[in-house]
Parts: structure tokens; sequence; C-alpha cells
């Protein structure tokens, strides 16, 4: 699990943990992430404030990936990544020309 000293953990982490309870442990969406926060809960993590506390993978009754899903909050900070590094690039380019 990785952790920083603060007891912060990142998305990814938290979605790895979640992703594994349900493949694993055949955990419903809810139950794995429920059993994510009390295993990073006892691991010293207090803060989730910047963690998306959803699961990102869907299961139908026989247990088939039905889908993944991103939360809105995920894909506004992706898109918002993007066009950071869109104009970062773009102010490069513009200096060396």
């Amino acid at each position: 699990m990785a952790m920083s000293s603060m007891g912060l953990i990142s998305q990814e982490s938290f979605d790895t943990v979640v992703k594994e309870n349900q493949e694993e442990f055949e955990m419903g969406p809810e139950e794995a992430v429920q059993d994510a926060l009390e295993q990073f809960r006892k691991s010293g993590v207090s803060d989730f404030s910047h963690i998306v506390l959803r699961s990102s993978v869907l299961y139908d009754e026989n247990g088939k990936n039905e889908e993944d899903r991103s939360h809105p909050v995920e894909n506004a900070a992706n898109t918002l990544a993007t066009c950071l590094k869109k104009s970062s690039d773009q102010d490069g380019d513009d200096e060396n020309a």
C-alpha cells in the first residue's frame, strides 16, 4: 500500500485496493470501497478528503466486468491537467520562436 509519512494515499492506491477487493474477494462495489477504507485506516491513513470514494469497476451478477466508469471530478481533473500541459507546451514553443 503506497502511503506517505503524513498518512495520505493516492487515488491510484485507493482504486487498486478497491479493484482487488472486487476481483479477488468477489465483493460488490460498496463493500469493496468500505473494506478499502477500513484497510487504509488500520494502516494509519486518516485523511480521505482528496480521494474519490467509489468503485471504478462495476460487475454484473455473473461477476463479469460490466463497465469502467470515471467519477466526474476525476474527469475534470484529468481535463484540467491536459489543458495545463498543452498550455505549458505552447508557452515553451513561443519562447523558442
